[in-house]
């Protein structure tokens, strides 16, 4: 029973998805979903390449700047959403969270972000 518990305890994992896509287009709304098997303390939603978390969330879900730029909700001890528009930036981009308690890592999310170059064409050009 013991070993059990201790392997349960180890092999704890950490779930990331979003919706409604990673496919967006610029600007677009999207909601990332982290879920943990066991209370994270903090939760930190993190930039591939980056050495610091965008955004950190508690149990409390209000008590980071966090909570209110990404309009943060927390349905339990296990479960942080935020919802994030998506910058041109973010194409190519890969978003994963991690436990603050445990720094396990979740599955990473790449997004591929559209609408890139509309903005930059000339499209009344005459010829």
């Amino acid at each position: 029973g013991l070993l059990m518990n201790t392997l349960i305890f180890i092999s704890g994992s950490v779930t990331l998805n979003v919706t409604p896509s990673n496919e967006v287009t610029v600007n677009q709304k999207v909601t990332l979903l982290c879920e943990f098997d066991s209370n994270p303390i903090v939760a930190q939603f993190n930039i591939e390449s980056h050495f610091s978390s965008f955004c950190q969330l508690d149990r409390t879900c209000d008590s980071t700047i966090c909570s209110s730029v990404y309009n943060a909700s927390c349905p339990s001890d296990t479960q942080y959403n935020i919802q994030v528009t998506v910058p041109r930036s973010w194409n190519g981009v890969s978003v994963f969270c991690q436990s603050a308690a445990s720094g396990e890592k979740s599955n990473s999310i790449n997004f591929r972000v559209t609408g890139t170059l509309k903005s930059n064409r000339v499209t009344n050009r005459r010829y």
